[in-house]
């Protein structure tokens, strides 16, 4: 449980590390049962704060099945029964079988931002998903999300990874994973020993009791000792650590750790979590690579898919409107939704009736904070994203080509944190915010 906390001191030195290798890259590219009771530091419920729910699609879509209504367009061939759908301002791909694409615009374009054109240099799945969280092919980089928790102050687990790809890098203290099989509801309440083979006794209530109480006089006697501002640093740490996890499991007994491995599960915790405040932001993924990686058959399979993505998608959005968060207001009063896949299709099919990897991919965006009912960017005669302005989002060959690092640059900015100092020379698309 070593990533639940790190002192203040502790991650704004990771952060100032972590934002120089950044700019490095991209200038080239038992439980806790027995732990002493302290008292934890309280979420910063009560000031204005923007959360973020992040949601992968790995594999890559098809953006011309809901996102990308390229009607007309000389090198597809959109589905025989689609339609142009309009919500507001926002277009999309409307189609009888995919009845929630439509219903989710038409409850949500508002709010909406689609984000077209947006270009992830690499056809690789692994390579590609670590550009788009992270905007460089390299390791050891946090992604958006851990960026931001690791400048999130005293939220519990700042960021809580329910299901995807995370790439905390130096910001592993702000990231924490609930694991596949409720690994961390085990280890709160003490069963992940009994899922041992063989399994290992359990202490008794009062041994158990005098190892906290021994732990806890070793860390004083320790953070006694510090005389360099590195063991204090140390010795803070841990406190904050032990504090967060305590808390943690304080309120594990009200939070609904089963997914039941679906969807609408990971929703239900990832509100949960948010509105207990004791996170700032959860990831969720919709289905699996293998699902959504269609080099053959790809209508057949893209099709079920898009609509329970946005049948998921919308089932999201009606959450956050009835989940309460900790000031008493609806969680979409301050929350972020963020949904992304690793990589686009080819325009054209294969000899299989599948597409291939395509590095131009949409993003869908919405919840306060965000100009909605409007779309970002567009695709040229090739298919291919093109340079927009920045500001006014409008097609502009002097502008910049979108691509991940502009995508999280807006982020960051939407988090009330400065995207220069994380990535130089990479304005946000403010042409997306209110």
């Amino acid at each position: 449980m070593s990533g639940v906390g790190m002192s203040a001191m502790g991650r704004s030195a990771v952060g100032r590390s972590a934002r120089c290798s950044r700019r490095a890259a991209l200038a080239g590219l038992g439980g806790l049962a027995a732990l002493p009771l302290l008292t934890a530091r309280p979420a910063r419920a009560s000031a204005p704060v923007r959360r973020f729910v992040y949601v992968m699609v790995p594999g890559g879509w098809d953006p011309t099945r809901a996102l990308s209504p390229v009607f007309g367009h000389p090198l597809v061939r959109m589905e025989a029964a689609a339609r142009p759908g309009l919500a507001g301002a926002i277009p999309f791909v409307d189609h009888p079988g995919r009845p929630s694409v439509a219903a989710f615009f038409d409850e949500n374009h508002h709010r909406a931002v689609i984000l077209e054109g947006l270009l992830v240099p690499s056809v690789a799945h692994r390579t590609s998903t670590q550009l788009v969280l992270t905007g460089a092919a390299a390791d050891g980089l946090p992604d958006w999300a851990s960026l931001v928790a690791a400048e999130s102050g005293d939220f519990t687990v700042p960021h809580v990874v329910i299901d995807g790809p995370s790439y905390p890098g130096g910001q592993s203290g702000s990231v924490v994973r609930t694991g596949a099989a409720g690994q961390l509801q085990g280890l709160l309440d003490g069963s992940l020993v009994d899922r041992l083979s063989p399994r290992p006794a359990r202490l008794s209530p009062e041994v158990a009791a005098l190892v906290a109480e021994r732990a806890r006089g070793r860390a004083e006697a320790a953070a006694g000792r510090a005389q360099t501002p590195r063991d204090q640093a140390l010795a803070d740490g841990h406190a904050d650590a032990l504090a967060r996890a305590q808390a943690l499991r304080g309120a594990s007994g009200a939070i609904p750790w089963d997914t039941g491995g679906a969807f609408d599960g990971q929703v239900r915790l990832g509100a949960a979590l948010l509105g207990a405040g004791l996170c700032r932001s959860v990831g969720l993924a919709f289905a699996t690579e293998r699902d959504w990686d269609s080099h053959y058959l790809n209508e057949e399979r893209q099709h079920p898919l898009t609509e329970a993505l946005f049948a998921g998608l919308r089932g999201l959005a009606q959450t956050l409107d009835r989940t309460l968060g900790p000031s008493g207001l609806p969680l979409s009063e301050d929350t972020v939704v963020v949904v992304l896949s690793e990589m686009g299709r080819t325009p054209i099919e294969n000899g299989s009736k599948g597409k291939d990897h395509w590095p131009w991919t949409p993003a869908l965006l919405f919840g306060p904070g965000l100009r909605g009912d409007q779309v970002i960017g567009a695709l040229d005669a090739g298919m291919a994203g093109v340079a927009i302005d920045p500001e006014s989002g409008a097609p502009d060959p002097g502008g910049v080509a979108p691509g991940p690092g502009h995508l999280g640059a807006t982020l960051l900015q939407l988090a009330g944190l400065d995207p220069e100092a994380a990535l130089p020379g990479l304005p946000p698309l403010t042409c997306a915010l209110a």
